[in-house]
């Protein structure tokens, strides 16, 4: 054998051995199709030493990914719904609401509970309030209450607040009120009159209008 054909003997055998190991190399990595147990057809991959099992069925909403001790790992993905309970009720809750609590407001042209909070925001307005000292137990209060009325529907853009003469006693003391059944009217905050005692519809009506 000639020294020449002795080299490329030789220059071929690392040649076919890499060949060979990049066969077997192919191979390793290649898909292989496998059955589990239950006849269903899934694929085998080996990459970097880990074991990943594929379900060739699986439909492509649904996968799962998970390992075992084995190494294997399976691919599942399943959609979450979440059902309310019979007695669950959807609730749409504004936080601007939450967040501002509601102011309490006066009414005009209609007699209503005193409240100091009340009157101090109808006087800060710059209303003209009219104002009942009443008590339950009082006959002539009861005698003048539909007169009192009367002579509010007269003067809608009024504030008219009743006093309850045993428990509003800040505002009696404030005012200066010694009796039930005085009727007390204020302009810009100030007072302008009052009267006392029984009372006629026009009587109301000129304490009203000054």
């Amino acid at each position: 054998m000639s020294d020449s054909q002795s080299k490329k003997r030789d220059l071929s055998l690392p040649f076919m051995a890499m060949v060979i190991l990049a066969t077997l190399t192919l191979s390793a990595c290649g898909e292989a199709s496998v059955e589990d147990s239950d006849g269903d057809a899934s694929s085998h991959s080996s990459i970097g030493g880990e074991s990943i099992m594929v379900d060739d069925d699986m439909d492509d909403t649904e996968s799962n990914l998970e390992m075992g001790d084995d190494g294997v790992v399976s691919v599942e993905d399943e959609p979450v719904e979440v059902a309310l309970e019979d007695d669950q009720v959807e609730v749409e809750v504004d936080l601007d609401e939450l967040a501002e609590p509601a102011v309490a407001s006066y009414t005009i042209g209609e007699l209503q509970p005193y409240s100091a909070e009340l009157f101090a925001q109808a006087i800060e307005d710059g209303n003209d309030v009219f104002v009942d000292v009443y008590a339950d137990w009082c006959p002539v209060c009861r005698g003048n209450a539909d007169k009192v009325e009367a002579a509010i529907g007269e003067n809608s853009d009024i504030v008219a607040f009743q006093v309850d003469f045993d428990n509003d006693v800040d505002f009696l003391k404030n005012n200066g009120v010694a009796m039930q059944s005085t009727y007390i009217f204020f302009e810009e905050g100030v007072e302008t009159d009052r009267v006392s005692g029984p009372q006629t519809e026009e009587s109301l009506l000129a304490l009203i209008s000054g």
